[in-house]
């Protein structure tokens, strides 16, 4: 691919997948309401705690019949809620945190490779296990804080979830006469015993391992980082890598100069949010607004999505107000080096491993 085909890609508006409008409403709602009420109750962390719960199940649901819409609920809820779960279970412990992680992540990597739909719920596993497992640094090993903030993520999942599916269930009634096809039965599907026959035959060889190699590679570099420069946020290293390393490697992926460069835009739109220090009213309100563009966006062009949710995700992690011009900068830096880490990982694989056996690719889903 050349540079100019590159940046094309890079600024290409998508069209392939329907996002409702009813899917961009209940998505605001979802982030907007529990940020709302924590607010109003004075503990402005736990409401965002539970808005990153109900990110962690929005997504575009239009390509599904409504027995499909209930199927992929189901799915992303297990996912997240596992991920939110093991992170109160595993956090910390210090090393041993780092290491369960890792080994959790390599896991669900490997039971990726056996459908679509296992990539999607493993990538949603991985990333909200880190994301989640960072929000708790403040509680340490006190299991029963960490409970409680597992369970507030959780019920803002189950929140959204609900508030999706009947959202879209009044306005699939609404619509009288318009069916919606699930794009998804236009081939047969694989049975079971095909899908555990291609996992065996994959992991028999060397090339259905790299995407677990590299990942673990890189969150154990990410993890030393941490260990070595503590105080620096460089947690959101594993972030970066979660969100930026696919089961294809290349050697410059689209999405991670899409991601590099919305982090750039994105924290200066925090900067911005630091200089001017809004009223909790309006943050509550741009939160509310960011969340419901985010499934258009995330369809649309990355690049542009995650210019948004870079401040909304620092806003998660640091809703206690230690966001800083420190840590603006810490951010920065980690994400250009969770970003350089991807493309490291990805030259050393396409040249030192064989490549892997193409699988197709899983629907959009709503990871960040």
């Amino acid at each position: 691919m050349t540079v100019r085909n590159h940046f094309t890609d890079v600024f290409r508006w998508s069209t392939e997948v329907e996002v409702e409008a009813v899917e961009m409403f209940a998505a605001g709602l979802a982030t907007m309401i529990p940020a709302a009420i924590g607010a109003s109750l004075g503990h402005f962390a736990l409401g965002m705690a539970a808005a990153l719960g109900g990110m962690a199940v929005s997504g575009p649901l239009a390509d599904f019949d409504a027995r499909g819409r209930s199927a992929e609920m189901g799915r992303r809820l297990l996912s997240a809620g596992l991920a939110a779960t093991a992170a109160a279970l595993t956090g910390g412990h210090g090393v041993l945190t780092n290491a369960a992680t890792i080994l959790l992540a390599v896991i669900a990597s490997t039971a990726g490779g056996y459908s679509r739909p296992f990539v999607a719920a493993a990538t949603r596993f991985i990333l909200f296990l880190i994301i989640v497992d960072g929000m708790m640094d403040e509680a340490g090993p006190d299991l029963e804080r960490r409970s409680l903030l597992a369970l507030v993520v959780v019920a803002g999942m189950v929140t959204a979830a609900l508030l999706t599916l009947a959202l879209g269930a009044t306005a699939s009634r609404l619509r009288a006469g318009t069916a919606t096809a699930d794009r998804g039965s236009a081939q047969p599907a694989p049975t079971a015993q095909q899908k555990r026959t291609r996992l065996k035959r994959s992991l028999s060889r060397l090339s259905g391992w790299q995407y677990p190699i590299r990942l673990a590679a890189c969150l154990s570099i990410a993890a030393l980082a941490d260990r070595l420069w503590p105080g620096h946020h460089l947690h959101w290293i594993a972030v970066t890598v979660a969100i930026l390393l696919q089961r294809q490697p290349e050697p410059l992926p689209v999405k991670t100069t899409q991601r590099a460069g919305g982090a750039l835009l994105g924290i200066s739109l925090a900067g911005l949010l630091l200089l001017y220090q809004p009223p909790l009213w309006a943050m509550v309100a741009a939160i509310g607004a960011i969340a419901s563009a985010r499934p258009l966006l995330r369809a649309r062009n990355y690049l542009a999505y995650s210019i948004i949710m870079t401040p909304l995700i620092m806003l998660i992690f640091d809703a206690d107000g230690r966001l800083g011009s420190d840590t603006l900068v810490d951010r920065l830096i980690a994400t250009m080096a969770g970003a350089a880490l991807v493309l490291a990982a990805n030259r050393l694989s396409l040249r030192l491993l064989p490549e892997p056996e193409p699988m197709a690719a899983a629907r959009p889903s709503s990871t960040v």
